[in-house]
């Protein structure tokens, strides 16, 4: 038996943080056992200085801005925010995945993938305890960045595409506090194939808009998403109601994976007893997919937590 693979790899990460004349500048460094090839690259460097109310990207590094838009997702690019008095102001533009070329031999074999290009802007306005913000965010893949896959693949799985997504994400402090509610909503349009036909929508004020934000197409899909959040705190107890829906078709470029299809309801409490020395919590949800009604069967999931 022959091995196809080294026994052992290594990864090393670094994060140091320098700070000259008040401004902070922290880098990150990954260091990987990777290839001679460039699809591959073996070491991905970033910083991320930040200087009062504001703060850049540099090189590999992600952002965050809300759990259904943009969160996290590693790019090579740049972008900066700003959050001078009660202005909210965020902006990126970079390479979100790299074109890798098909490769179905050897002991490493890779699927094929499009180079993505995305951009994404955040006006809001507000503190840490109260804000609003609206969120635009576009993503769309190069289609000559990769040879035409083979017939190995399936080709329908394998097609260059276009997102775009526009969400709000508000939280509101109230009643010095203790009464809270969050808001995280988002619309999603995707193309799967950009070569897919041209869709005519008219001419009015609101298909002029949608033709400039994701030109439509026969494969192009629509899809929403809203979670809110609301609780109370009083001394002895906490109170809260948690509603969470994903619609199956959402996707959002800026997300490295999320879970749709699904309907969750959630009731949160807590109580406080024995002079803040106990401790009970409980949570009740009930949970279900088949938003569409398009699946064979309906799962459903309730439960209770206890802590």
């Amino acid at each position: 038996l022959n091995n196809t693979r080294k026994p052992y790899s290594y990864s090393i990460m670094l994060a140091p943080v320098f700070s000259v004349y008040g401004v902070q500048i922290p880098f990150n460094f990954t260091f990987t056992e990777g290839s001679k090839s460039v699809s591959n690259p073996f070491a991905q460097f970033g910083v991320n200085p930040s200087y009062k109310w504001v703060k850049g990207y540099f090189g590999w590094t992600n952002m965050t801005w809300s759990p259904t838009t943009l969160n996290g997702k590693t790019f090579l690019g740049a972008g900066i925010e700003l959050n001078p008095s009660l202005f909210r102001f965020g902006a990126f533009y970079g390479r979100m995945n790299p074109a890798l070329k098909e490769n179905l031999l050897g002991p490493s074999p890779q699927r094929p993938q499009f180079k993505r290009r995305g951009w994404g802007l955040k006006l809001g306005v507000g503190n840490q305890d109260n804000h609003f913000d609206f969120i635009w965010l576009h993503g769309k893949d190069v289609q000559g960045s990769i040879p035409a896959v083979s017939d190995a693949v399936n080709k329908l799985e394998y097609t260059p595409q276009e997102n775009a997504v526009f969400g709000i994400k508000s939280h509101q402090a109230m009643f010095k506090k203790k009464l809270t509610w969050d808001l995280d909503a988002a619309v999603s349009a995707i193309t799967r194939d950009l070569n897919s036909q041209d869709l005519d929508i008219g001419s009015g004020f609101g298909t002029r808009f949608l033709k400039v934000a994701i030109p439509p197409k026969l494969s192009t899909s629509y899809a929403w998403t809203a979670h809110t959040n609301i609780t109370y705190k009083a001394e002895a107890f906490t109170l809260g109601f948690d509603y969470n829906r994903i619609q199956p078709e959402y996707v959002s470029m800026g997300l490295d994976y999320i879970m749709n299809d699904q309907q969750k309801f959630t009731l949160n409490q807590s109580f406080v007893a024995a002079k803040k020395k106990v401790n009970v919590s409980f949570s009740e949800f009930y949970q279900h997919d088949h938003l569409n009604k398009r699946k064979l069967a309906k799962t459903n999931r309730a439960g209770l937590n206890t802590a």
